[in-house]
């Protein structure tokens, strides 16, 4: 498959990732401030996760005729957004984050799962494939669901909290959420409201539309997992 190649030609002549490390995102997990600015470098955050393990290029099959993984996430992304060129599609491999992912959904009662996508930036993507989400930096791009780590069912919506340079790479995680059962989400909520009048158990997760939802809002830092990285450019957003 030709996006699971990443040639060097083409990354030399597309913009390059080296930049200053940015606060403004929710899981970008930097202790800096806006007064500090790290040092650019020339290794691409990406090819670093792949060197040590974390990410991975290698397609796996998935049975009978139908894609392999890498294949199958590239189709549904492309059948999503239409306007962009993919770039490179990742597995993520991180083994300590799926037992504490395990962990949770054990909490939880093991809950439905779904897959739904992230929009983040470049320089938060290595803190969320080593140590995974990280709901302290919510709040960034607004509560309206609750203080949480927000994920949507469209991958046109989470577009929007990939960056706005035009012509830049960018990225965009598929991960499997641990929904659960959900309530209608506000933006005071710290945790998902009670569900019974003697307020022993909550809800797992808040949503725009407990009928039909596509915004999701959840509350553990491992309620959701990484599975996938797609690297890509638009033009606009």
């Amino acid at each position: 498959h030709p996006f699971q190649t990443r040639r060097l030609s083409q990354r030399a002549q597309s913009p390059t990732w080296a930049r200053a490390r940015s606060p403004a995102h929710p899981d970008c997990c930097s202790n800096s401030t806006a007064a500090e600015v790290s040092v650019a470098t020339e290794e691409d955050p990406l090819e670093r996760l792949v060197r040590k393990g974390l990410l991975s290029t290698a397609p796996l099959a998935q049975g009978d005729d139908r894609l392999d993984d890498l294949a199958h996430v590239n189709a549904v992304f492309s059948a999503h957004l239409r306007d962009v060129r993919i770039l490179a599609v990742y597995r993520v491999e991180n083994k300590a984050m799926e037992s504490m992912y395990g962990a949770i959904r054990g909490i939880i009662g093991d809950p439905p799962e779904l897959q739904l996508w992230h929009g983040t930036t470049p320089d938060c993507i290595h803190n969320i494939v080593v140590s995974g989400f990280n709901r302290a930096y919510s709040g960034r791009h607004g509560t309206k669901l609750g203080h949480g780590t927000y994920f949507s069912a469209n991958a046109a919506y989470s577009l929007r909290f990939c960056g706005r340079r035009p012509g830049a790479r960018r990225v965009m995680l598929l991960s499997k959420v641990l929904v659960g059962v959900c309530a209608k989400g506000s933006p005071e909520m710290v945790e998902p409201p009670f569900k019974d009048q003697e307020q022993m158990a909550r809800y797992d997760t808040t949503v725009d539309d407990t009928l039909a939802p596509s915004t999701f809002c959840v509350f553990r830092d491992y309620q959701a997992m990484p599975q996938y990285v797609v690297e890509f450019m638009a033009t606009d957003v």
